[in-house]
Parts: structure tokens; C-alpha cells; sequence
């Protein structure tokens, strides 16, 4: 069921939909500094300020692909996927998704939401374990974060919105 137009929800749809292409543009971002690492081993991304804060060197570790948990033995090959394509996934479907106000769409939100907060939890363990800081990564935790919060206030709106039907039914 879609709800019907509501400037709050336009305002919350127009910041997952700007939170989005900003996480797609951190996302492109970390292939282009992969891709030029594997061209250039000398390569020095805009975001490699010292020897702790070092997208490269995070890129470059064995967590950088599969989230370094899926199996080798994965048929699929998920192992070797970098997890900026599971970014620029999470935030292109995202987008697509908060494009509707429908209650589904919504839960479907919260659910990507908190699939994102844990990927990013855990993600910033793996920081923590590699003793280093890689800026673009951080900022897409953050992105997740706010994505997740807007997607609460978006399911509590259309909630509402379809409680709100249903008596004036």
C-alpha cells in the first residue's frame, strides 16, 4: 500500500536518495583508488596521509574482498568480490528502494539499514585489527548510519501514514 504525498516523508526521501549517491560516490571512489594501486603500486591516494590512515593499505589487505570471512570454497567465488561492489549494491538498491513510500518499501529499508549497521560494525573491528584508519571507509559507516536513522523515520511516517488510513476507512 502506498501512502499519500507527505512533505516529511518528500524530505526524508530526498535525504536517503542524497545519502545514497554520496555512498555510491565513496564506493566508485575506493575502485578508483584500488584500480590505480594495481596499475601503479607507487600509487598514492588523496586519502593516504600517513602510515595510520591509509585507504590503500586497508584496500590492499586481505579483508578488502568477501568482507575476509567467505569461504575460499564458496562456488559462487564471493571470496574475490572487493566490497566496494557489495557497496555500490547496497547503495544502488537502496536508492531504488526509497524512491517508493510503501509500507514493504519501508521495511525493506530498515532491513538493509541494519544489514549495513552490522557490516559496518564490523568493518571498523577490521580497522581496528589492522591498526589503521581509512577515511572513505569510515565516511561510508557513517553514510549507513545516517541511512539507517532516516530509514527508522521513513517506517515510523509511513506507519503512521497507514494506521492513519485504516481508521478513516
Amino acid at each position: 500500500m502506498q501512502t499519500t504525498a507527505n512533505p516529511a516523508l518528500d524530505k526524508i526521501n530526498r535525504r536517503l536518495v542524497t545519502l545514497c549517491v554520496i555512498g555510491l560516490a565513496l564506493s566508485v571512489y575506493i575502485y578508483i583508488v584500488g584500480y590505480n594501486k594495481k596499475q601503479d603500486p607507487s600509487y598514492k591516494a588523496l586519502c593516504d596521509i600517513s602510515e595510520t590512515i591509509s585507504c590503500t593499505d586497508v584496500l590492499s589487505s586481505e579483508y578488502s574482498k568477501g568482507f575476509g570471512i567467505i569461504p575460499k570454497s564458496c562456488f559462487l567465488r564471493l571470496y574475490e568480490v572487493p566490497n566496494f561492489v557489495f557497496g555500490i549494491i547496497f547503495f544502488t538498491v537502496t536508492l531504488i528502494i526509497s524512491l517508493k513510500n510503501s509500507y514493504a518499501s519501508s521495511v525493506a529499508l530498515l532491513v538493509l539499514g541494519i544489514i549495513s549497521i552490522l557490516s559496518s560494525v564490523y568493518l571498523a573491528f577490521i580497522l581496528y585489527k589492522l591498526e589503521k584508519i581509512c577515511i572513505v571507509c569510515v565516511s561510508t559507516y557513517v553514510v549507513c548510519t545516517l541511512l539507517m536513522y532516516h530509514s527508522l523515520k521513513k517506517f515510523r511516517i509511513v506507519s503512521a501514514n497507514m494506521a492513519h488510513q485504516q481508521k478513516t476507512k
